[in-house]
């Protein structure tokens, strides 16, 4: 019965992980896609760097 319940919260933690890292895979481009369009419109507007 441990041991069953042992394998379970693994398999848990494993799981959680997976997702966390797809959700990180995810923001990742969307931060990056954001920072370029918010230095893009300010060179845009005349506030370059």
């Amino acid at each position: 019965m441990f041991v069953n319940v042992l394998v379970l919260f693994f398999l848990n933690l494993i799981f959680i992980l997976y997702l966390y890292s797809l959700l990180v895979l995810l923001l990742i481009p969307c931060f990056f896609f954001c920072l370029v369009f918010y230095f893009g419109v300010l060179n845009a507007q005349g506030f370059g760097f």
